[in-house]
């Protein structure tokens, strides 16, 4: 079988996604990969063995416009499709030029993965939700991360046949990347991270106030925030408080593994999500999860298995879950352990490949 993998992503999970399945499925089929050349980690996909072909993308919406009108990167890929000639193509995430791609490839079946089948509050765009809807019925096969989201899917009318779910792999990748050696984490040096982009739906308000309990009952209690992202909104409730470390900026690749290696409990205090990266990277490092009950994020987290889930908005509820794991260093370890379990046995890429070649060839079939 022939897959044209199609990842245009340049920061982010999404390239890293991307790469471990790229690797996966070139074990089990003819695998060509179509990146921009502004990927994050665009080295880690030329030292691969992967057969790979590099487009120029973008990097803000004013970009796009030029990019798109050239049509100079669009010409490229229709080109080299056109003479790999794939059975199927597969985009691993969405992205504004999936759609056109999806004009001029109108005989060849289509997987698209949605990362966040609802857009967050505060990310929604008329243009973009359009050509993300457009993608969406251009596509054969829908993926889902989670089955949190499959209804929504449903109610706007696409088959429930045609929908997938296929849970995030292991993200090891950030281990590979890493200039520090990877070590067993530290459950006892009562680090707290808080790991990603910083948007209000995340919830960090709401862990902010609950890190001055976890404070009272484990007085040497650190938090890392690490992320770009406007803080202005957090600022009073950041006055006055202790034992916080900032990383207000993007964080690289090459750092991930730093702050997950120096943490001993990663929080989650989302207010809605789809589900996150966070998490699987979490595991990969044994680390042990509070999260808050919401989207798919309550499908990757075992309650009292892998982590704790809370409800969402309650500070009291979080503080409480975090200081039970804090101060259980043998629980932290267990749940650490049972994480790392689940992501290599259950989430390995190799399990996720072979489902998602199930897929391609469903594919062929809806298109026969």
């Amino acid at each position: 079988m022939k897959i044209a993998l199609i990842n245009l992503g340049r920061t982010g999970a999404g390239p890293v996604y991307a790469l471990e399945m790229a690797k996966a499925l070139s074990q089990k089929a003819d695998v060509f990969s179509v990146i921009s050349s502004q990927a994050e980690n665009i080295e880690q996909w030329r030292a691969s063995e992967l057969v790979i072909f590099e487009v120029d993308t973008y990097k803000n919406l004013k970009e796009f416009v030029t990019a798109t009108l050239r049509l100079k990167s669009l010409l490229a890929i229709y080109k080299a499709l056109n003479k790999f000639k794939p059975d199927v193509i597969y985009t691993p995430m969405i992205h504004l030029w999936t759609a056109f791609i999806g004009f001029f490839t109108p005989g060849i079946p289509k997987i698209l993965t949605i990362h966040d089948p609802a857009q967050h509050d505060g990310e929604q765009n008329i243009f973009i939700d359009l050509l993300r809807e457009i993608s969406i019925w251009q596509s054969t096969q829908i993926v889902l991360l989670s089955e949190f989201f499959r209804p929504v899917l449903i109610k706007k009318g696409f088959p429930a046949d045609r929908i997938n779910i296929l849970p995030l792999g292991k993200f090891s990748y950030y281990q590979t990347v890493s200039a520090d050696e990877v070590e067993n984490s530290r459950y006892d040096n009562a680090t707290i991270l808080f790991f990603g982009r910083i948007y209000e739906y995340k919830g960090l308000d709401t862990l902010l106030k609950a890190f001055p309990m976890i404070r009272r009952s484990v007085p040497d209690a650190q938090l890392v925030i690490a992320g770009n992202g406007s803080l202005e909104p957090y600022q009073e409730l950041l006055q006055g408080q202790s034992g916080i470390i900032m990383e207000n900026r993007w964080i690289a690749d090459g750092e991930v593994a730093t702050f997950f290696n120096n943490a001993s409990l990663v929080v989650l205090p989302y207010k809605e999500s789809t589900q996150s990266g966070v998490i699987p990277t979490a595991y990969a490092f044994k680390l042990p999860v509070v999260a808050t009950r919401t989207g798919g994020v309550q499908e990757q987290v075992l309650d009292h298995q892998t982590g704790l889930l809370v409800e969402p908005n309650s500070p009291q509820q979080l503080a409480e879950a975090c200081v039970s794991i804090l101060l259980n260093t043998e629980l932290a370890k267990s749940m650490g352990n049972n994480g790392y379990r689940l992501a290599t046995e259950e989430w390995s890429w190799e399990t996720t490949a072979d489902k998602l070649i199930e897929t391609c060839l469903l594919c062929q079939k809806n298109m026969d």
